[in-house]
């Protein structure tokens, strides 16, 4: 029924854990899928040293997370993916939870649970979906993502399971993307049906492992992109929907609104004027009917005059944060 997808780059010294925490699952998978994106730290060994007879492992030259992914998905047998980064693990009751919701919404583009960052073993922060009424008796729900995933997240890339049939509907993962590959993926699958989430943290997602892409969100490392695959999928999404979709679609087109609201305003934060005014370009922003938040970022991204009382500001917001860590 499920396939175990573990993309594996130089992430040696974390790999036994993960693969521990699939092989102590109460409710077993029933294939598992090492994809060696060419590491060179070892870690290919480990898992061609490992006995389950489940497990298989493809080797690849290194081509991205993206494309180490959709080797799985392709070589998969089983109808339901789930993915597992090689540095993150689950608790026991993971698969067992996504079985449940599996029974109970056999249609849904999406199954996952909650996730809690850790750093050490020790918890950081948790994360996933608020449910309500009878969803929260049960312990999980079908959910519009857009709705439930504006302003905080829900799942992680560790923490979903998705069916084989739907992941090659959309194409898989987008490959050559270096940031924000499982929030465009999730974008896709979520155009093409409700997600079946569960609140509970179920999966552990290692923050303490250098070059985790959590580290460079919160540095800002994300600006020296000009523009991210994600928020031009957004964009141009939004731009083809009809005026009739665009209300029918009310949860997507506020969350576009939020999401490229807050791309251009951490460009500003960390006054990349001409970063924030080629997104607003390039994406056309102007043409689309944004709230307040988007609207005043377009306006100062493009006049001149209060940009440099901005960059006051911004450096005593800076000064601050520098001053609280």
């Amino acid at each position: 029924m499920i396939t175990v997808v573990i993309p594996l780059y130089n992430k040696a010294p974390y790999l036994q854990r993960a693969l521990d925490s699939v092989y102590t699952q109460t409710a077993p998978a029933d294939e598992i899928l090492v994809v060696n994106d060419g590491s060179t730290d070892g870690g290919g060994q480990i898992a061609h040293a490992q006995i389950d007879p489940r497990i298989r492992v493809n080797d690849q030259p290194n081509q991205g997370v993206s494309a180490a992914r959709n080797r799985g998905i392709a070589a998969a047998t089983q109808p339901f993916l789930a993915f597992l980064d090689a540095d993150d693990w689950w608790l026991p009751g993971y698969l067992g939870r996504i079985r449940e919701m599996i029974e109970a919404h056999p249609g849904a583009a999406l199954y996952g649970t909650g996730f809690a960052t850790a750093r050490a073993d020790q918890i950081v922060r948790t994360y996933g979906v608020r449910l309500r009424g009878a969803d929260s008796q049960t312990g999980f729900g079908l959910v519009d993502y857009f709705r439930s995933a504006t302003g905080r997240l829900v799942i992680c890339a560790s923490s979903m399971v998705v069916p084989k049939a739907t992941a090659l509907a959309v194409g898989g993962f987008p490959v050559g993307v270096p940031l924000a590959e499982d929030h465009e993926f999730w974008a896709r699958l979520a155009l093409q049906g409700r997600f079946a989430l569960a609140p509970e943290a179920l999966a552990r997602y290692d923050v303490g492992v250098p070059g985790q892409a959590a580290t460079y969100w919160q540095t800002g490392y994300k600006m020296q992109f000009d523009i991210l695959s994600y928020h031009r999928f957004l964009a141009s999404e939004w731009h083809g929907m009809s005026r009739q979709a665009a209300r029918r679609q009310t949860g997507f087109v506020t969350f576009c609104r939020h999401e490229l609201a807050t791309a251009l305003l951490q460009r500003l934060y960390w006054n990349r004027f001409d970063a924030a005014e080629a997104f607003c370009r390039e994406l056309c922003l102007e043409t689309l009917p944004a709230g307040c938040r988007l609207r005043f970022g377009q306006w100062l991204a493009t006049h001149r005059c209060a940009q440099a009382a901005w960059r006051g500001l911004m450096r005593m917001a800076h000064g601050l944060r520098v001053r609280n860590k």
